[in-house]
């Protein structure tokens, strides 16, 4: 089935070779089942194989996952894409690279990954702060020790 939509020998091994290997014939079957085009079906089938790999990195494997409990989910490719951009976001910190990844024209299109957690928020907007004033420990000055032990 992934021949229709990657011809290339190399690619298609590549895809095959992977993590998510076992699994993408039957999920490029009900993309095509399900009517999705083919260039849309080509961007779920890259996400799904860029998953496996990131689990793998993690230590994770597919083969982990408790499809029970995703029996009554509704998981689409769009959710598949969407979990994949929020841990290449996670991964890198950088939402230029998740941009790139999805295609987007915009960063503004991408700005939406931004939303998904608030720690990604946080941690992006420290990056851009003064290093002065980014949240951290408190370090009081020795002068200030002395001046507390003088008052008590």
């Amino acid at each position: 089935m992934l021949e229709i939509y990657f011809p290339a020998a190399k690619m298609l091994g590549y895809l095959r070779s992977g993590p998510s290997g076992p699994y993408l014939d039957g999920f490029a079957a009900a993309l095509e089942r399900q009517g999705y085009s083919p260039a849309t079906a080509v961007r779920y089938l890259r996400a799904a194989a860029h998953l496996g790999h990131v689990m793998a990195e993690r230590g994770a494997s597919l083969s982990n996952i408790d499809l029970a409990a995703f029996a009554k989910k509704r998981i689409s490719p769009h959710v598949l894409r969407h979990t994949c951009a929020m841990i290449i976001l996670q991964a890198t910190q950088d939402i230029r690279k998740v941009s790139l990844w999805l295609g987007h024209a915009t960063l503004t299109t991408t700005e939406i990954y931004t939303r998904g957690d608030p720690t990604e928020k946080l941690d992006a907007m420290e990056s851009i702060v003064p290093p002065h004033l980014r949240r951290g420990v408190f370090q009081p000055s020795d002068k200030l020790i002395a001046l507390l032990k003088r008052a008590s």
